[in-house]
């Protein structure tokens, strides 16, 4: 028998429409095995509070996950898992004991969440690792995170398309704050970036529609040499700040290009650079 369209409608109203995202898998875990042996496409991962040391998961190995590239043998590379949540129920620290590796990479994949973490390596001196690099992404938020202890970038993004960083904070980075590049539709909202060292904090590259809301600057420093806040590269658009502040930041210049960043009410306090 042959159902009639309007009928077909009908029975789809009433039974509801299948969707055709897999429901998310929920996995509580409490040691970096368990973590390390949860990770997969949508799943959510509840992490109970304490340290999750990723050196001590080197051996285990996945099909969602590698160990090493070109930067060092210890990065954590997450890739192809889409739908992924990973959560914190209360304090949990995802730690890096190298301090040449990036604590995690993900590539690769598409509607990821990260909340309430803390992301940071595990030594009280330098580091020359990053903690997040997101590469060939779409649909990314972040809230409610800390990320911590870099020795190059706090965060990167290559090649991301939609991504929120909310409520979270970036600081005590030994180089820079943030690498933006070849990446589209970003927001940062009433998050902080705190605290670091050396170089340019923020660089951006071949970027566009990236807005800050209620952002705070505050206590970064860049060391001797000509350096700006926000290095502009070739092909940046539509950059906007709005409702942010800058606090004692010890950085030689606002902006490699003034005239690619929108300002609306925003606050400039004891900076070293002259407010734009």
């Amino acid at each position: 028998m042959t159902l009639s369209k309007p009928l077909c409608i009908l029975l789809l109203c009433i039974f509801g429409w299948h969707s055709t995202k897999a429901q998310q898998q929920e996995i509580f875990v409490d040691h970096i095995e368990t973590f390390l042996n949860a990770i997969g496409p949508n799943r959510h991962i509840r992490l109970a509070p304490g340290v999750y040391e990723l050196m001590d998961g080197r051996d285990i190995r996945s099909p969602y996950f590698t160990w090493g590239s070109e930067d060092s043998d210890n990065d954590l590379i997450i890739h192809d898992v889409e739908g992924l949540t990973i959560t914190g129920a209360g304090k949990a620290q995802i730690l890096m004991e190298d301090t040449y590796s990036w604590v995690c990479k993900f590539r690769r994949t598409n509607r990821l969440r990260l909340e309430n973490l803390t992301f940071g390596h595990l030594t009280e001196n330098e580091c020359y690792g990053g903690v997040l690099s997101f590469h060939d992404l779409e649909d990314v938020q972040v809230s409610h995170c800390i990320l911590f202890g870099s020795g190059l970038e706090g965060l990167e993004l290559d090649s991301v398309k939609g991504f929120t960083f909310r409520e979270s904070t970036i600081k005590e980075c030994t180089y820079d704050l943030m690498y933006l590049n070849e990446s589209e539709d970003l927001i940062f909202e009433d998050a902080f970036f705190l605290d670091t060292r050396y170089g340019d904090p923020i660089t951006l590259e071949d970027v566009h529609d990236v807005r800050f809301t209620r952002c705070t600057f505050q206590g970064n420093e860049t060391g001797y040499g000509n350096y700006h806040f926000w290095y502009i590269g070739d092909n940046v658009a539509h950059i906007l700040l709005q409702d942010c502040a800058f606090l004692n930041n010890r950085v030689d210049y606002f902006s490699s290009d003034e005239t690619l960043i929108k300002l609306e009410n925003v606050t400039f306090r004891d900076n070293k650079f002259e407010e734009p």
